[in-house]
């Protein structure tokens, strides 16, 4: 897997959030050419939601190399600047 393959699942991923929760603050975490965290704060009750699109994405990547993990907090929060 490369870079930009790695780059596309997380593009992916955070439209499909998006689509669900406007709303969200996204910020990416990219650990190598096939890895990354992605956290996400989005209100409680967009959350399950959330969960429900991103865990057979995640399963795909990771199905094709790319081990990608989202990490859903409530709004309030603080994922970091």
């Amino acid at each position: 897997m490369t870079t930009s393959e790695r780059d596309a699942a997380i593009e992916e991923l955070e439209a499909r959030i998006r689509q669900l929760s406007p709303q969200a603050r996204i910020r990416t975490e990219k650990k190598g050419a096939e890895e990354a965290i992605v956290h996400v704060s989005a209100p409680q009750r967009d959350k399950e939601a959330i969960e429900d699109v991103v865990r057979p994405l995640c399963l795909r990547f990771l199905r094709q190399g790319l081990d990608i993990q989202v990490l859903i907090n409530e709004e309030t929060r603080s994922i970091g600047s």
